[in-house]
């Protein structure tokens, strides 16, 4: 076992609970930055990772019947052809430098479209679109989207997925935002996982590492969550994103 990996992946895993922030948003900058995993090695393992991690909590509110199924279903019919298609495009490019700095900066853009969800994100009120319906192309366009920048930075499920729900379901209770968003951020993250995994750009060893981490990070966010500022940790983490970004792409 490698003690700063676990340790590595409670903190994030605390965050993200806390928060609500996606996991990639914090755990890939921290692989390719902190461990100096190359780019596309820690996207592919991060990815791994964001499944071991979310699968329970998926399944549990799932259990609870807090996912809206139609639109996790239209969102996964857009997602999964897009997280095919940008992978068939890494796997084209090859492994190079130059790939490697394509991802940087894709990165770098989604945290700070990440950043952008989370000072865009407003309290979601009741109203009369509970029972609101979408249109198909709707859902199907927002999950192309986050299923191509899942494939080429693991970042998008988590963040930008509970972006799009929420304006498009204002009226839906924070726990069927969620637990919808998991439906799709799981098989999402694993076809992605997978492809990585066929391009060989995916470490083991790390994503069992941190997820092992991961476990009683959560238990512990759950526990601080009402004793915290969130805003003031979201303010914190809106301006190391921004840092984070700012370093990959430069």
């Amino acid at each position: 076992m490698d003690w700063i990996l676990i340790a590595t992946g409670l903190l994030v895993a605390t965050l993200v609970t806390l928060t609500g922030v996606g996991g990639g948003a914090l755990m890939t900058p921290v692989l390719i930055l902190g461990f100096d995993l190359p780019p596309a090695m820690a996207v592919g393992t991060d990815l791994l990772y964001a499944v071991f991690t979310k699968s329970g909590a998926a399944l549990s509110y799932a259990r609870d019947r807090r996912v809206d199924w139609r639109a996790a279903g239209w969102m996964l019919a857009g997602s999964a052809p897009a997280v095919i298609l940008s992978t068939a495009v890494l796997m084209w490019l090859g492994s190079s430098q130059a790939q490697d700095r394509r991802i940087r900066v894709a990165i770098g853009l989604a945290l700070i479209l990440s950043v952008l969800s989370m000072l865009l994100r407003r309290q979601t009120v009741l109203e009369d679109s509970v029972t609101r319906t979408i249109h198909p192309a709707w859902l199907g366009g927002a999950g192309a989207v986050i299923g191509s920048l899942v494939a080429v930075s693991s970042i998008g499920a988590g963040s930008l997925g509970m972006a799009v729900l929420t304006r498009l379901y204002p009226g839906r209770s924070v726990r069927e935002l969620v637990g919808t968003d998991l439906a799709l951020a799981v098989p999402v993250a694993a076809l992605a996982a997978s492809g990585h995994g066929f391009l060989g750009q995916v470490d083991w060893r790390v994503a069992l590492n941190l997820a092992i981490g991961a476990v009683p990070g959560i238990w512990i966010g759950r526990h601080l969550l009402h004793r915290l500022l969130e805003k003031w940790l979201r303010l914190i983490l809106v301006m190391v994103l921004i840092g984070a970004a700012t370093r990959l792409i430069v």
